[in-house]
């Protein structure tokens, strides 16, 4: 099967797009399925383009097997509203313009949101080139910007709102991350049979438990300390406040260190913040090559994952959750909802979100711990994500997707307003 996949980022880009595109291609390559990906010069999250691709407006090239044709963008970095948009807008327009009329045989064409101005690009590759349609959602977008407080319900809201439910008609499938994405699309008159959940997971063999770094815990400030990290975007959207007031509560132990590592549109303000607070065992790291990832998470004593105490959360799994667990690592996560349910059976600790007391409470629970915690064999969660989330098994079961797609009627839906 010919698989064209519509994406703004891919490796080198970090994030958990680029991760669940990677692994997925490497599956489907790996059983003889063509894939080409439309993406945009690398620039994500500091908004910096290599030397290798300035001055220049389309580069094709190929990586682990797959076709990936590269085409210029306004690269910003990924810090505050405007930016993001404007980059985001820029690939969807430069996408179009060139690499639409490529030669690009495709059987299926997917698109992911977000972001989700990438979609309008991805529907008019499955327009040009009559293939059907599969859009991806990993994030209820734009709803969870007016449910942060970051976009009112007006006519911009309105109108996106208008936008997102033309394109899930004029899909072929829809793919979702999460059972309560599937269960808002259907609440919102998406068919069930258009409807497919391919949650995230973790490559098994990348993930995997390993010797602690010395010198990555110099580096993060936890040298002879019980050291706490925090891996991933640093938004409005996780609540990364939560930690410091962690940090705070545990001031006056010397044995607890932080680090955050990562970008994002709070960074500077947190940073800022911790300063103000006089936590100067909060240390604040730029974003990690993806491949240092498992060396990070085995150098910490414990993995945070957080989200904002948001009723919409609920519906959100935070990707990175299964990456620590198949490292083998101790997981805090200030979640609830579906993600809680993961992280319970996965033998993590849950703690309600925004309560950083809780976080502490938890790091102390652990730090106690810390010497007669050892499992023998394969750790509880590494199994767990084994059992049921396995990058491997998913990309089959996405595969599966894709071929019903393919395989289906091919008259086309047209994208029509609600």
């Amino acid at each position: 099967m010919r698989i064209l996949w519509v994406s703004q980022w891919f490796p080198p880009d970090l994030g958990a797009l680029p991760a669940r595109l990677t692994e997925m291609a490497r599956e489907w390559t790996a059983e003889g399925h063509e894939i080409t990906v439309v993406t945009a010069f690398p620039h994500h999250p500091l908004g910096v383009i290599p030397d290798a691709y300035r001055g220049r407006w389309v580069v094709e090239e190929r990586r682990e097997g797959v076709r990936v044709i590269r085409c210029r963008l306004w690269a910003l970095p990924n810090r505050r509203m405007w930016q993001r948009t404007l980059c985001q807008v820029s690939f969807a327009v430069t996408s179009v313009l060139l690499a639409l009329n490529r030669p690009l045989r495709s059987d299926v064409v997917i698109v992911s949101s977000p972001p989700f101005f990438t979609v309008p690009a991805g529907w008019a590759f499955s327009r040009y080139h009559r293939a059907p349609l599969v859009f991806e959602v990993r994030d209820l977008w734009p709803d969870v910007f007016v449910a942060s407080g970051v976009l009112s319900e007006g006519l911009l809201f309105r109108t996106l709102r208008k936008l997102e439910m033309a394109f899930y008609r004029a899909a072929r499938r829809v793919v979702v991350v999460t059972r309560s994405f599937r269960g808002d699309l259907l609440s919102r008159g998406v068919p069930e049979e258009k409807i497919s959940v391919v949650p995230n997971g973790a490559d098994l063999e990348f993930f995997a438990p390993r010797p602690p770094s010395a010198e990555l815990r110099r580096r993060l400030g936890g040298e002879e300390k019980f050291l706490a990290t925090y891996v991933g975007t640093h938004g409005i959207l996780q609540g990364l406040e939560q930690i410091l007031d962690a940090a705070e509560e545990l001031r006056e132990d010397p044995a607890f260190s932080f680090a955050f590592i990562g970008e994002g549109a709070r960074r500077d303000a947190l940073a800022q913040d911790a300063a103000r607070r006089g936590l100067d065992r909060v240390i604040f790291q730029p974003a990690f090559p993806r491949e240092t990832m498992p060396d990070v998470y085995a150098s910490s004593d414990a993995c945070i994952v957080c989200l904002r105490p948001l009723p919409i959360f609920r519906k959100f799994v935070p990707s990175k959750i299964f990456e620590i667990l198949a490292c083998g690592r101790p997981l805090i996560a200030a979640v609830e909802g579906e993600a809680a349910e993961i992280v319970r059976a996965a033998g993590g600790i849950v703690v309600p979100p925004g309560d950083g007391k809780a976080i502490a409470a938890a790091l102390r629970r652990l730090a106690s711990t810390r010497s007669t915690t050892e499992e023998a064999g394969e750790p509880a969660g590494r199994r767990y994500v084994r059992q049921n989330f396995d990058r491997r098994r998913l990309a089959a079961e996405y595969l599966e997707t894709l071929r019903a797609a393919a395989g289906a009627n091919p008259t086309r839906e047209p994208l029509s307003a609600p």
